[in-house]
């Protein structure tokens, strides 16, 4: 059974506008005051490539690639779970995980201490999900797919 590719990337595209904008009111009203002032005091030249052209674009196009990505997994997902919702919660949980560790990887070298870590991986969850629900609003699988796998008869012997 494929995937929708063509659905997975507009859903992706959606998730990952949702991720950007969503973690940046998040990052400025929340997490950035800490953020900042940690920066500076730890890394002043680090500070500034933030406020990059370069870094910025980078950031969107990581936040769209995650988008796309975390549509990819919820549209793995989907046919093995009875509702959107539950495909939702189990698919952002996933990526906001795996996501989150690599986050702390910045923590365990002293970049970043890991209260703000802490803080950025939960208000994160949040972000993802609200972003993977509203990208999963425009998957949609084959119309065939979804009863070929719960119709499947069971194997006989086993």
């Amino acid at each position: 059974m494929a995937l929708n590719i063509g659905r997975v990337l507009l859903g992706g595209l959606i998730a990952g506008v949702v991720r950007l904008v969503g973690g940046v009111l998040v990052r400025k009203l929340i997490v950035f005051p800490l953020f900042l002032e940690e920066l500076q005091r730890n890394h002043p030249s680090m500070a500034t490539v933030l406020e990059a052209p370069s870094t910025r674009v980078q950031m969107v196009v990581l936040n769209l690639l995650m988008g796309i990505t975390t549509m990819y997994v919820y549209a793995a997902m989907r046919l093995r779970f009875e509702s959107r919702l539950a495909t939702v919660g189990a698919a952002s949980t996933a990526v906001w995980f795996i996501a989150s560790l690599n986050w702390g990887i910045t923590a365990a070298m002293g970049l970043f201490s890991w209260p703000h870590m802490i803080v950025d991986a939960l208000t994160s969850l949040v972000v993802v999900g609200v972003a993977t629900y509203l990208g999963s609003s425009v998957y949609k699988e084959a119309d065939d797919a979804r009863k070929q796998i719960h119709s499947v008869a069971p194997v006989a012997g086993a």
